[in-house]
């Protein structure tokens, strides 16, 4: 999903540049929980499966003040797939 450069085209990730090695996406992942972000996979519901069906895409929850019951719902992608 994440592994299509119309995603990264279309603005995810503050159109930053798609990462293309193993270590690039290790780097990502670990600002993200390092920005202790909260982070979530979406996936289609399927009729029988209980599994849940395909991911197709990704969210998270960042920004998170307890204090203030507030939360910054973003990083928001989904794969072409499902876009329309």
């Amino acid at each position: 999903m994440l592994d299509d450069d119309r995603v990264w085209e279309m603005g995810y990730a503050a159109s930053s540049p798609r990462p293309r090695s193993a270590e690039d996406w290790r780097q990502k992942i670990e600002q993200a929980v390092n920005d202790n972000r909260v982070m979530y996979v979406v996936r289609r519901i399927a009729g029988d499966n209980a599994n849940g069906g395909p991911i197709v895409g990704t969210t998270s929850l960042g920004d998170i003040d307890v204090a203030n019951e507030r939360a910054h719902l973003g990083w928001t992608a989904y794969s072409p797939q499902v876009w329309g």
